[in-house]
């Protein structure tokens, strides 16, 4: 049972997940079987120990069930399923008693398919009550008011009245914000990846969404963010547009959820990457600005935490701009803010990129052999951190041994994506052709680099071109 389903779902839940389990379990409105609680019950004691491995063998479950009967694996598998089957139905249970909205929403139609008129009426005031204290302007509260109206035209249709009937109206207005404010998001995400990626997405109605938003007069706050947003990318960023967005995103901040919050800042924060990665080097002040803004409002925390590549990218802004004492200092004392997976590549790693750009290349390497590759991300990035110091120190053996390392893994390992890999393999094709580079090849060799679309560490390179020509061997 070691990597099945059921086993896969129950290593999740929480102390209390296991003590509702029970209760449902043992209702016998769910389930009457003694055989499917007995199970449960000789699981949750495993799980009490860590699940041990000589536990979950068959024959031990089986052992443990029915001692006195001969061994059967297919009633055992079937057992197992129906546990799982009512695990799911248990979570499912869970997430709708989570989502208030959705069962007022279930509540409200069956009193109208019952034609309790009564009850509905005080059922739908009172939804529309809560829903008028909910403060959160996004696609959730959309979505809400729209079915809400959608209900109470249900209820004025089911009379016949042959007279203006409001409710028509205010479900379609509400359907048309919930559309719309969806549509946007979408549209605006592919716009967004496409600016990073090699693949096309097809933005179906991206022109009539355009034309509905600007012909429709008051917009709530989410879609005139939105707006603004997808003026930015038709404008084809223009810095005009990007700073009426971060006024638009800052006026309307309090209206929005959490989550909503976040995803629009990402979208200002990949807009100033995007053009620096473009050489426009006036952005990167305005993204350290937006990622401190981020850090210090909460909304770039998940659960009090910082992500380590937030972490790594407001690190990387600062060694850019030759900060690197305030980046050391921002290293030690943020690192306590990570996830405590993540906290030691995180925090290595970085103090590596640290002495790495003040050319101290020992140090760095002491920290680059302390980082244990949690993510596949930190295994590229401290191989290329490490490739470029033997670049830069022209240590010839070990480069070459190492770059032969690199082109290896970005071949066999399938968890990068596809547009990384070729940015990281150009990468390493470009670092070789510039380490035997002579000086006449300087300009050449520029242009095709400037041609080539996908390079990791563009300007790097760029720079080893030009020392490269000028006869310099190093740092």
């Amino acid at each position: 049972m070691q990597k099945s389903k059921l086993l896969a779902v129950l290593r999740t839940f929480s102390p209390s997940e296991w003590s509702r389990l029970d209760a449902f379990l043992h209702s016998p409105y769910f389930n009457r079987r003694t055989d499917v609680c007995a199970l449960f019950e000789y699981l949750r004691a495993q799980a009490q120990q860590g699940f041990p491995a000589a536990g979950l063998e068959k024959a031990a479950v089986w052992e443990a069930l029915f001692p006195e009967e001969q061994a059967d694996a297919t009633r055992l598998n079937h057992l197992n399923n129906w546990l799982l089957q009512l695990v799911e139905t248990f979570l499912s249970i869970e997430r709708y008693r989570e989502q208030e909205p959705a069962v007022r929403d279930n509540l409200l139609q069956v009193y109208l398919e019952r034609d309790l008129h009564k009850h509905f009426h005080f059922q739908w005031r009172k939804s529309r009550r809560q829903l008028a204290e909910q403060p959160a302007d996004d696609l959730a509260s959309y979505r809400q008011r729209y079915l809400l109206w959608e209900r109470r035209e249900a209820w004025v249709a089911r009379r016949n009245e042959r007279k203006y009937n409001e409710a028509l109206q205010r479900a379609n207005d509400y359907l048309d914000q919930y559309y719309f404010a969806r549509k946007a998001r979408y549209l605006s995400e592919m716009l967004d990846m496409q600016q990073f990626i090699t693949g096309h997405y097809r933005l179906s109605m991206l022109a009539e969404v355009r034309a509905a938003l600007r012909a429709a007069g008051e917009l709530p706050p989410l879609l005139r963010v939105y707006d603004k947003l997808l003026d930015l990318f038709d404008q084809q960023g223009s810095e005009r547009a990007f700073n009426r967005l971060l006024e638009a995103w800052r006026a309307h901040l309090p209206a929005f959820s959490p989550a909503d919050a976040k995803r629009l800042l990402y979208h200002a924060i990949n807009f100033c990457v995007y053009r620096i990665n473009q050489g426009e080097r006036r952005y990167a002040h305005a993204l350290q600005a937006l990622y401190e803004e981020g850090i210090q409002t909460g909304i770039l925390l998940e659960n009090g935490l910082l992500s380590p590549w937030t972490f790594k990218n407001v690190g990387r802004l600062g060694l850019g701009g030759k900060q690197y004492e305030g980046v050391e200092y921002v290293v030690l004392t943020d690192s306590d803010r990570l996830p405590e997976r993540e906290k030691g590549d995180a925090l290595h790693y970085n103090l590596a990129d640290v002495y790495y750009h003040q050319q101290q290349y020992d140090p760095a390497m002491d920290h680059l052999k302390q980082v244990e590759y949690t993510d596949v991300h930190y295994h590229l990035g401290a191989k290329v951190m490490l490739l470029k110091i033997y670049f830069e120190k022209g240590e010839e053996e070990a480069f070459w041994s190492l770059l032969s390392a690199l082109r290896v893994f970005l071949r066999r390992d399938g968890s990068v994506a596809r547009n990384v890999k070729r940015a990281y393999s150009n990468f390493a094709i470009w670092s070789g052709r510039i380490f035997r580079m002579r000086p006449e090849d300087a300009e050449p060799f520029r242009r095709k680099l400037d041609a080539t679309r996908a390079v990791n560490d563009r300007s790097w390179l760029l720079q080893q071109i030009e020392r490269k020509g000028a006869g310099k061997s190093g740092s």
